[in-house]
């Protein structure tokens, strides 16, 4: 069986983003239906990779929903979208439900810092990587870049992107680098920090890594056990029998045998007759049943009693 035997037709490594943003204006719905696609603008603040960098990049914050859950101007709200950037510019789209919000305040009353503070999730393939010195140290940040393929809403098809990804050499992240290969599936968690002008390219500060997919190991079926397409065997039905048999309790079986087998020479007297009644051999196997008694002949009972008028 193929590893690849449960792959997806259309590959999926999606781009999320959980942040708190911020609605400065409401934009005009794509048509005239009730429920259509909405959409808000908002802005994703970075302080750059080296910190010398502040800027806020709008964009556009979309739901396909009812009039009456477009989120309102001048107000904060704390929600998780996916993100869909252009490929040439640092304008994005962010997709998100509209039932999957949170108003945190107004834009006078928020008081959060929101810099560097929009968080991600990227899920993508290693397509490069590079190291970069870092001032006085041996040791080097790893930049790599992973391309992205998603699902568009409003153009109804996939389309692909790349990010950026950069691991400093911390001591909770620096064996974190060895991991990224080329051509491996990475799932990065961190924030975004910068936008690259010359690359065209959102950077990420990484905060977690990890890679994938494993190779399924085949495992042996049994007889009549089945195999699912990741390699998981599940064992046969089990059937009831027809005709359930009639079973002995063990305790009683054994206790039975070890008596019998006791009694398996019978006492004799120097006549070789035997020296005991069968009450006294009942009685020694079964003492719980009590000796056994003559029923009394019919003269010996005492006659009913008549019902006289």
């Amino acid at each position: 069986m193929s590893n690849m035997s449960n792959a997806p037709v259309r590959p999926s490594h999606p781009f999320n983003v959980s942040s708190v943003f911020e609605v400065s204006d409401t934009l005009a719905p794509a048509d005239n239906r009730n429920y259509t696609f909405r959409g808000t603008t908002v802005a994703i603040t970075c302080d750059g990779w080296q910190g010398d960098n502040s800027r806020e990049y709008d964009g556009a914050l979309v739901a396909y929903c009812g009039p009456m859950e477009v989120p309102h101007e001048e107000h904060c709200y704390a929600l998780r979208a996916k993100m869909i950037p252009q490929v040439e510019s640092a304008k994005y789209k962010l997709y998100y439900e509209a039932e999957h919000k949170i108003m945190v305040g107004t834009t006078d009353t928020f008081s959060g810092e929101l810099n560097n503070n929009t968080g991600a999730s990227g899920l993508g393939i290693v397509t490069s990587k590079v190291d970069i010195p870092e001032p006085n140290s041996e040791d080097t940040t790893l930049a790599f870049v992973m391309t992205h393929v998603d699902y568009s809403p409003e153009l109804r098809e996939s389309v692909t992107f790349e990010f950026e990804y950069r691991i400093r050499p911390t001591l909770k992240l620096k064996k974190s680098q060895s991991i990224v290969q080329c051509g491996k599936e990475i799932l990065v968690h961190g924030f975004i920090v910068d936008w690259d002008d010359t690359s065209n390219r959102w950077i990420v500060t990484a905060l977690n890594v990890c890679t994938g997919p494993e190779t399924v190991s085949k495992k042996r079926a049994i007889q009549g056990a089945k195999v699912t397409p990741t390699g998981r065997v599940r064992p046969a039905k089990h059937v009831a029998p027809r005709t359930p048999t009639k079973t002995t309790p063990t305790s009683i079986t054994n206790a039975t045998t070890q008596k019998v087998s006791a009694r398996s020479s019978p006492r004799l007297d120097s006549s070789s007759q035997l020296a005991e009644t069968p009450d006294a051999i009942i009685n020694e196997l079964y003492p719980e049943a009590g000796p056994s008694t003559s029923r009394p002949s019919s003269s010996s009972r005492p006659a009913k009693k008549t019902k006289t008028n």
